[in-house]
């Protein structure tokens, strides 16, 4: 099990508690990986790949906005 190094985000959302941590594998060489939980899914992902889910929702959300023509 993994040491949690800082809680991003911690909020309920549709009555399901959404998770997001910062956390280290115990092995000295491994790398710091982001932790992704609701109540019924948990993922882990790299820096990296948190980062690119990230920026896609984000641009997502901007082109739905500039869609649907809302501020």
């Amino acid at each position: 099990m993994g040491k949690i190094l800082k809680n991003l985000l911690d909020k309920k959302i549709l009555n399901s508690d959404l998770k997001i941590e910062l956390n280290k594998e115990p092995s000295d060489k491994s790398n710091k990986v982001i932790h992704i939980s609701f109540d019924s899914l948990r993922l882990e992902l790299t820096k990296q790949e948190f980062c690119e889910i990230a920026t896609t929702l984000i641009l997502a959300e901007k082109n739905l906005k500039t869609l649907k023509k809302i501020e």
